[in-house]
């Protein structure tokens, strides 16, 4: 039985043959199953259920970050992700990149707003193209005044996916990439180069993330939680607000995955903290495990000396181009 599935949202959370969401909430701020196409398959709008053919009942666990992924308690099934027909996906004629150092085009599909600032893109997968979970590349916008405008971005899809996606934090009052990409529209069109490396997975361990930061954990931790290999991982994220976590229903569904949210700037929020070396010594422990770091490069610079003050090698400390 063939289940045709595009995630057009990328994230969603729900049980299939439940009537009864997994998540609920505004203040997830999370657009779950929003315009999703699911031939042969049922779907409820925002933190609703899926029921799918050929799935057993209740035991879709997530349809996860990794766009056209299901997660199945017994096994690991992956439905393929065809684009939307109403998008073509012609290629890119060589001459418009006007000399541009990318080699490959991608057409943006669709787009999902998780926070404030923050939104999910998920875009066509040129033949071949291969990556690893946690890297990277650089991405410009396919017209005129931003071919060359190359900014880094962390890919949050599934290697495995017939799409690739994006993660990206927007900061709409500087006149940037970001800002520009914040109005991108199907059917806009992108440039990217080859995948090189961020951070890469070198076993179980404490994540330490800052904002943004949380885009190269995103794949590595849904990889882990596909294999059910989380255990021993776990998850320190620090955002200024509680609106500004990036998938916390994601991270919070994940079995095996030990997750501390830390809110700085909403002194009467949940999470309301700030990450200092009694929290880290309590999280890594004498335990040889890595310590994987990404963030501002301030906040970086900072946890890095109170993990070496508190006794870590700095061996352990990974950070953003270190795999």
């Amino acid at each position: 039985m063939e289940v045709r599935n595009f995630m057009s949202t990328s994230v969603g959370f729900g049980y299939a043959g439940s009537t009864k969401p997994r998540f609920k909430g505004s203040d997830f701020r999370q657009e779950i199953w929003r315009r999703q196409s699911l031939p042969k398959a049922t779907a409820v709008p925002r933190f609703g259920t899926c029921q799918s053919p050929g799935l057993p009942t209740g035991r879709i666990r997530a349809i996860g970050v990794t766009a056209g992924i299901a997660v199945d308690k017994q096994r690991d099934r992956r439905l393929s992700a065809p684009p939307p027909e109403h998008i073509a996906l012609l290629p890119v004629d060589p001459a418009t990149t006007n000399g541009a150092s990318m080699t490959h085009a991608l057409i943006l599909l669709d787009t999902v707003t998780l926070t404030p600032d923050t939104r999910h893109y998920v875009c066509s997968k040129p033949d071949g193209y291969a990556f690893q979970p946690g890297q990277a590349t650089e991405l410009s916008l396919e017209r005129d005044g931003w071919r060359e405008e190359k900014r880094p971005f962390t890919f949050t899809s599934d290697p495995d996916a017939d799409v690739l996606s994006f993660t990206i934090k927007s900061y709409r009052d500087r006149d940037g990439v970001t800002a520009e990409l914040w109005h991108a529209q199907p059917g806009d069109r992108f440039l990217i180069g080859d995948a090189w490396g961020a951070i890469e997975d070198k076993g179980p361990g404490v994540f330490v993330a800052g904002g943004a930061g949380i885009t190269p954990f995103i794949p590595i931790l849904a990889a882990r939680a596909r294999s059910g290999t989380l255990d021993g991982c776990r998850l320190i994220y620090s955002n200024r607000t509680a609106a500004d976590i990036i998938l916390r229903p994601f991270w919070e569904s994940l079995d095996g995955l030990q997750v501390q949210f830390v809110v700085t700037d909403e002194d009467n929020a949940p999470f309301a903290d700030r990450i200092d070396a009694e929290m880290l010594d309590t999280a890594v422990g004498k335990a040889a495990a890595p310590v994987y770091l990404c963030g501002p490069p301030a906040m970086e610079d900072a946890i890095s000396e109170m993990l070496t003050g508190i006794g870590v090698d700095p061996e352990r400390i990974l950070r953003e181009g270190d795999g």
